[in-house]
């Protein structure tokens, strides 16, 4: 399980780097959403960590969606946490915990939920693909719509980092359920 949080710990440093310089505010809901996974599988919170947590990740999705001014960082930090959310949750199916589905001899949580896990991803690199410009594409809009501005070089390297730290800390997440 160290190992698993060690990932999960350096992808979300990685998508804190991609916020670097300008958008320290936007570091919160990584750095957040670190502690709401360790909490969530800590012995330690049993009973009350992973509804702590998840509940601690709906605040944060609430406050990405209506706080957070840039629309490509909205969206793609609420699909983020909504993802981190899911796999919480999907490690407590079954009246278990997390933190019993990962340390318990047997899973008795989070036993099956993997291909659940593997559909997590699937989704979130889907909606990640749709929401790359900022928001959702409306496909009805005709050509004359105003398309968003391509972001230089570094804007591009940047929003790598946010990606690939999302991408490592979920599978990371999804790595303790098998």
């Amino acid at each position: 399980m160290t190992a698993h949080l060690v990932v999960c710990g350096a992808g979300a440093g990685l998508a804190m780097i991609g916020h670097f310089p300008h958008r320290p505010p936007l570091w919160v809901p990584h750095a957040l959403g670190l502690v709401a996974m360790v909490v969530a599988w800590l012995p330690a919170a049993r009973p009350l960590g992973e509804p702590l947590a998840l509940l601690a990740l709906a605040a944060l999705v609430a406050w990405q969606l209506c706080r957070v001014r840039t629309p490509a960082a909205r969206w793609s930090g609420a699909v983020d946490t909504a993802a981190m959310a899911a796999l919480i949750a999907l490690a407590g199916v079954g009246g278990g915990t997390a933190a019993g589905g990962v340390h318990g001899a047997h899973h008795t949580g989070g036993e099956g939920t993997l291909p659940y896990a593997v559909a997590v991803l699937v989704v979130w690199l889907a909606v990640r693909h749709v929401t790359r410009e900022g928001g959702p594409h409306d496909h009805r809009a005709g050509r004359d719509a105003v398309v968003p501005e391509r972001p230089d070089r570094a804007g591009r390297a940047l929003g790598a980092l946010r990606f690939t730290g999302g991408l490592v800390m979920l599978s990371g997440m999804t790595a303790m359920l098998t």
